[in-house]
């Protein structure tokens, strides 16, 4: 299960590919279970998954607005049971003004208009370590984390201005299909036979 921003996303969509390619005559099923994705292959009992939750921890809608608990995560109860997690986090936390999924932030009892970024950011990993910590049984399941992407290398492999979408500058946050995310993938079923 892939859980994270679109980067996870553009990860997943690698893999279910990857996998597809390698059993095209596979029977296969993809649906949606809220912010959960699933593609299956039920001839192999396969799942692979994508649950959309950029920050990890949770935002709450309430009465004073969307409320990002940086001590809670009540999502993680769609994770538990899962044989290999890969979480990533990041490129939402510097979103400002309206592309800023929240508009308050709770830690304890505590609500503030905002507050350091990086602290936030630290509170959060540390309430989602705590999460994996008490939640996750290392000898069932394996977790990989990544957390800033590694759009300040090469522009190579980003999708740009004549792609889908319609954008008015090179994407420098998402990779094009083939590309950058099978390489990751790979590197994942390396490490995932090596262990």
């Amino acid at each position: 299960m892939f859980v994270g921003d679109s980067l996870g996303l553009n990860q997943w969509q690698s893999l279910t590919c990857m996998l597809h390619i390698a059993v095209p005559q596979a029977p296969y099923s993809l649906a949606r279970n809220g912010d959960v994705s699933i593609f299956t292959f039920p001839t192999y009992d396969v799942k692979v998954m994508f649950s959309r939750n950029a920050l990890l921890v949770d935002i709450v809608g309430e009465s004073i607005g969307r409320v990002l608990k940086l001590d809670s995560i009540q999502a993680g109860q769609t994770w538990k049971g899962i044989d290999v997690m890969i979480f990533d986090s990041w490129h939402w936390w510097i979103h400002t003004g309206r592309k800023q999924p929240w508009d308050l932030i709770q830690v304890g009892n505590h609500t503030y208009r905002d507050m350091d970024r990086l602290v936030a950011y630290a509170i959060a990993l540390n309430t989602w370590a705590k999460w994996v910590d008490y939640n996750i049984d290392p000898t069932r399941t394996r977790v990989f984390f990544q957390g800033v992407s590694p759009d300040h290398q090469k522009i190579d492999g980003h999708p740009s201005v004549y792609g889908f979408g319609g954008h008015l500058a090179p994407d420098c946050s998402h990779w094009c299909l083939a590309g950058v995310p099978d390489t990751w993938n790979e590197l994942l079923y390396a490490s995932l036979v090596k262990n």
